[in-house]
């Protein structure tokens, strides 16, 4: 979804030569859509506390993927501040708590144990918000490229 049809054909070409069949475009604003969905999935849209709001209404309350349907969204920067004002705690994660595979260019895991003090484990739940935990999981360790660094996937369940 996108509001610039030429964004949109950009996600078709690369679907098309990917042969990627179960992709739907829309050229449309996400707060003038209908429909409920599983996941929905961000790319540096807005900020997120905006971005939860304007999607909410799209989010389906039925379940049946390995992991809980949920926002997931590429950020780049310090989310702290951002996750925060939008009543979100944020916590580092492993990839092993909702099954988002994590670790070097194969997807094997990091090795890095969850508790281990090296910033990678989940953090408790805000006491105040919407209740709601993200999941956050640094891109770098996928990638090598310094472009990477500052980026990440942040998965939160609705």
């Amino acid at each position: 979804v996108d509001s610039i049809a030429k964004k949109i054909k950009v996600v078709e070409a690369i679907a098309s030569a990917a042969e990627i069949t179960n992709i739907k475009t829309i050229t449309a604003r996400a707060e003038n859509l209908s429909g409920k969905y599983h996941f929905i999935i961000g790319r540096a849209v807005t900020e997120t506390d905006q971005f939860v709001r304007l999607t909410l209404h799209l989010a389906s309350p039925v379940s049946f993927n390995k992991i809980s349907n949920g926002w997931i969204l590429l950020k780049g920067g310090d989310l702290t501040g951002e996750l925060s004002q939008a009543g979100i705690a944020s916590g580092s994660g492993t990839g092993r708590e909702t099954g988002i595979p994590t670790g070097n260019r194969t997807g094997r895991e990091t090795g890095i144990p969850p508790g281990s003090g090296t910033g990678r484990e989940k953090s408790q739940p805000a006491g105040s918000g919407t209740g709601r935990q993200a999941e956050v999981t640094e891109i770098s360790s996928w990638f090598d490229e310094p472009y990477f660094v500052t980026k990440k996937v942040v998965y939160i369940p609705f």
